[in-house]
């Protein structure tokens, strides 16, 4: 009765321990996994903040582009209009 009681414990023991030995490469691939959601979340809040800061700048050189084209537009009528009028 002890002998099947400390033969349970030490196959229990065994288990355990070969159950530690699995689970370790696990915890370290999880860790490795949280450390590069880490790094590519703070990447993206990065970018995030960048992309805040230029979209003042990308609408105002927007503007500008679309006043730049209409000009030339007019410009281009114009310059076709004249040569129109002349024989």
């Amino acid at each position: 009765m002890l002998s099947d009681v400390w033969q349970k414990s030490r196959d229990e023991t065994q288990m355990i321990s070969s159950l530690k030995t699995q689970i370790q490469p696990q915890e370290s691939d999880l860790k490795s996994q949280e450390d590069n959601l880490n790094r590519a979340q703070s990447e993206l809040n990065r970018l995030r903040h960048e992309e805040t800061q230029l979209a003042p700048s990308t609408q105002a050189e927007r503007v500008q582009l679309e006043t730049i084209s209409k000009s030339l537009k007019s410009m281009q009528d114009e310059s076709t209009r004249q040569g129109a009028n002349f024989p």
